[in-house]
């Protein structure tokens, strides 16, 4: 997956909320409907599905809404990508996930590498979502993107850096703030 890109759903300000709710809705729906996600519980008992999250803020609004208007119920669990990657793992075939969302391509890539997700079979996310925010056998989709923007102080900077690669010129040492090299 392209850098900048984010799997499956990653909540903003409220409005980025809302819209990501009206996607991801229609996720679960899809997941619910098609029960091919996996061995998880929509298979089992159509009237829940099964989420595995890395998001953990405004996340039970999503959800409620979902089931008020559709009536299936979600049952959720929330960790750290990493922690939540792990747990699939372990539960191999006996997961009862049918639906997993994390917050980077990093994370998606690891799952998908360790051979935790499973395709799913939807004409309409396919028609929805454009391949090159998909993998190619479907066993992850994007749904949103994360804009990456360089900022800088006009009245100081003079020549400011146009793209990523400028700021490793050595002019710029101790005059970035950036996430750790560690965070994917």
């Amino acid at each position: 997956m392209p850098n900048g890109q984010t799997p499956l759903m990653t909540p903003r300000p409220r409005w980025g909320a809302l819209s990501a709710a009206l996607v991801l809705a229609t996720v679960i729906g899809l997941v619910a409907s098609a029960c091919t996600v996996g061995s998880g519980s929509a298979g089992a008992d159509s009237q829940t599905v099964t989420v595995y999250t890395g998001r953990h803020y405004g996340i039970e609004e999503v959800f409620e809404q979902f089931t008020a208007e559709t009536g299936i119920k979600v049952r959720f669990t929330t960790g750290s990508d990493p922690e939540l990657r792990e747990r699939l793992i372990a539960e191999g075939s006996n997961s009862p996930a049918d639906l997993v969302i994390v917050a980077d391509a990093a994370n998606i890539s690891l799952s998908d590498r360790a051979g935790v997700l499973a395709p799913v079979d939807s004409p309409t996310l396919r028609a929805a979502i454009p391949s090159e925010l998909r993998s190619v056998d479907d066993t992850w989709f994007a749904l949103s993107r994360r804009l990456r923007t360089i900022v800088y102080a006009d009245q100081r900077v003079g020549d400011p850096p146009v793209d990523y690669a400028d700021l490793g010129d050595p002019r710029w040492k101790g005059r970035l703030c950036l996430r750790p090299s560690t965070h994917p």
